[in-house]
């Protein structure tokens, strides 16, 4: 399958996998969008997810330092800025260990991406990159209407083609500086590996929320109950000695 396709099977089956919580689908190209906001509501996630086109996008290229960007303020519950549009969005409640999934070749022609990885690395956020296509590149295609392909795009000498290759080393970067991982599909699933990193988070946090529950909390509260006991021990005893 293209890229697009190949990517939008490998996220359907991810929410086949998952058992709970809340997502969101941002598609990028030249400029990001938020297509859905967090719900719980997988089935419309793929809805639109299926629907999704390349003519969808309104500013070709791939800009993943901005669309890194968007993502992370939609996590974070910011409203919009500039031409990207993020929307009405609150953060996940009480979530502390949240992943952002990117999809990409990883050619970036506008942002700095290392630096949106620092920041989700400040917030708590494991960006999971995978790596859609091959190192050797791709003639970009020209789609018609129908999405048909009608052609090859080519440079401004109008014969050489333009390729897009994929960039491993700019995910790996990404990934690694947020304490993610990365993955490459080359038409073989990589959704057991992804859905294991995501499980994992969750699993981290179901367990802090144990540990916090079994603190002690109530040495306080015990004492004055402690000091109840031991003078009704000893005005006990003196009613005893009486007779």
């Amino acid at each position: 399958p293209d890229r697009l396709s190949a990517a939008k099977v490998e996220i359907s089956a991810l929410l086949d996998r998952m058992q709970g919580g809340r997502v969101a689908l941002v598609p990028f190209a030249g400029i990001g969008f938020l297509q859905t906001p967090f719900t719980s509501d997988f089935g419309a996630v793929r809805a639109y997810l299926e629907a999704l086109d390349a003519r969808d996008m309104p500013v070709p290229g791939t800009a993943i330092g901005r669309a890194l960007d968007l993502a992370l303020r939609v996590i974070e519950g910011r409203p919009s800025k500039g031409e990207d549009d993020a929307g009405d969005t609150r953060p996940s409640p009480g979530s502390k260990h949240r992943a952002l999934v990117l999809f990409t070749d990883g050619e970036n022609l506008e942002g700095d991406p290392l630096s949106v990885a620092k920041r989700a690395k400040e917030q708590g956020v494991r960006i999971l990159t995978v790596g859609v296509g091959t190192g050797f590149g791709k003639p970009v295609p020209i789609l018609d209407d129908e999405g048909r392909q009608i052609g090859i795009r080519k440079e401004e000498d109008g014969k050489t083609p333009v390729y897009s290759s994929l960039n491993e080393e700019l995910l790996k970067q990404i990934a690694e500086t947020t304490g993610g991982r990365y993955l490459h599909y080359d038409n073989q699933s990589i959704v057991e590996d992804l859905y294991a990193e995501i499980d994992a988070l969750e699993k981290q946090e179901f367990m802090e929320r144990v540990k916090t529950l079994r603190e002690e909390r109530f040495p306080f509260a015990l004492a004055p109950m402690l000091l109840l006991l031991g003078l009704r021990a000893v005005l006990g005893g003196r009613r005893r000695r009486r007779p």
